[in-house]
């Protein structure tokens, strides 16, 4: 027989199971369901990935060596303005240098560089004079902005805080700038970020996938620290039982460390003892452990490297370059990371400002950012040699050993060279080594001449 259940209101269960939607890996959680009435989106669980970011940089040596040398290669030399036949628009390049205004160029780039190598974000505030256009381009700290909310599909307007963690209060109440291009205002806000798949509002650092290693390289000096400090250092625990006074005892301790320790150290032990006397001696495990992690530490900061996208080699790592010699192969690395990796980040750059000049009635076909050269190329001595004789005249170079220069009038040599022996205006490389003055040559042929 069965009896039927009847279920009991308002019982709930022992035990709720739910799915919290846990982000992966570190990708930062963008906006919030408790946003308190917010009108920006976060960024971040507590809108402070931005800042967080920086303070792995700051406390990561490889990472904020990484995110500095990039930014030095994005910046590059400067910008060109180049017209459709690649001359130079001086128009552009003196509007260019008024929007910069007494900052300068160099500055806003330096700024700007390190924002994009950073979070792979840049952010410029555009101010407008009377008439509607661009006055004055100024940088604004791409990790003290925040994302309006988009309306019709459109971000409209951004919020800058010094300060996030602190917005609510009033020292540091968010700022509202409109977005460029949403409205005609004094001034306008010309965000750029680099593009990723679901990401609808912010960049996001492109090495964010050795944002693990890095936190792991930034634990171990700290543990390596600890244990220094913490260690347990002695090895030997010696107890004697005893019932002589301390000035006994303090002489038995330095006995001891005299005899079993140093280079002279004994490598037994003997004792002797009264009666009643006991010397105990127990063997004791090292509890310091400092520097055991230091190959984890390598194996991370080569994955910084390698995730963030600078060669180990620019950043002064030795590596076997095989016979074709080091300097090709730092050539060849600089080539292939200054096409892949920096003139990409550099068109956020380009576009912004040819996007500006534009607005401002400049069209300019082709701008662009003049590539870091880190060395100078080694100059071969051989070769520098031939240029040299190839290049320098007879004359020029008896000038300059302080030598007289042979003249067809026997009067001083002219500038103009006017007056100079033909022997003098040769190159050293038709001379040769053997050759003779204009003298020994006309003595040479009187002498051939009356032979024959």
């Amino acid at each position: 027989m069965e009896v039927p259940i009847t279920p009991v209101k308002d019982k709930r269960p022992l035990l709720m199971v739910k799915a919290m939607g846990q982000q992966i890996g570190n990708a930062p959680v963008i906006g919030s369901d408790k946003s308190g009435g917010e009108e920006w989106v976060r960024f971040g669980r507590h809108n402070l990935f931005p800042e967080f970011c920086r303070g792995l940089a700051d406390n990561c040596s490889p990472l904020d060596a990484c995110v500095n040398t990039m930014a030095q290669y994005i910046a590059g030399n400067g910008m060109e303005f180049l017209d459709a036949n690649e001359k130079p628009m001086d128009e552009a390049r003196a509007k260019w240098e008024e929007l910069c205004g007494e900052v300068g160029e160099e500055a806003l780039l330096e700024a700007t560089a390190l924002d994009i190598a950073l979070m792979n974000t840049m952010s410029w505030e555009v101010i407008y004079n009377g008439l509607g256009e661009p006055a004055m381009v100024s940088h604004l700290d791409v990790t003290r902005v925040r994302s309006g909310k988009k309306a019709d599909g459109i971000v409209g307007k951004y919020f800058f805080s010094s300060n996030w963690s602190k917005h609510s209060d009033a020292k540091y109440k968010p700022v509202e700038i409109p977005a460029w291009g949403s409205t005609k205002q004094n001034k306008a806000l010309l965000y750029r970020r680099g593009y990723k798949q679901g990401r609808d509002y912010y960049g996001e650092p492109h090495w964010m996938a050795a944002m693990a290693d890095a936190e792991v390289l930034v634990r171990i000096p700290v543990f390596n620290r600890t244990q220094i400090e913490g260690g347990f250092k002695p090895s030997v625990h010696a107890h004697v039982t005893t019932n002589r006074d301390a000035e006994d005892i303090e002489e038995l301790d330095e006995q001891f460390e005299l005899k079993f320790t140093g280079e002279n150290g004994a490598p037994y032990v003997l004792t002797v003892g009264a009666v009643n006397e006991t010397l105990t001696i127990t063997k004791l495990e090292r509890g310091d452990h400092a520097g055991e992690l230091d190959q984890t530490r390598k194996v991370s900061k080569e994955e910084i490297y390698h995730s963030y996208g600078i060669p180990p080699i620019l950043m002064g790592v030795n590596v076997n370059t095989g016979l074709s010699g080091k300097g090709l192969a730092i050539a060849e690395e600089l080539s292939l990371f200054n096409t892949t990796k920096v003139k990409p980040r550099q068109k956020m750059i380009s576009a912004s400002v040819k996007q500006i000049l534009r607005a401002c009635g400049i069209e300019v076909p082709i701008v662009r950012m003049k590539t870091l050269v880190p060395f100078e190329p080694a100059e071969d001595p051989a070769l520098t040699r031939q240029t040299y004789l190839r290049r320098m005249l007879v004359g020029e170079d008896r000038r300059k050993a302080g030598m007289p220069i042979l003249t067809t009038d026997g009067k001083d040599a002219k500038e103009d060279r006017s007056n100079w022996d033909p022997w003098m205006l040769k190159p050293l490389i038709e001379v040769g080594m053997n050759a003779n003055t204009n003298e020994e040559q006309d003595a040479s042929a009187q002498t051939n001449k009356d032979n024959a």
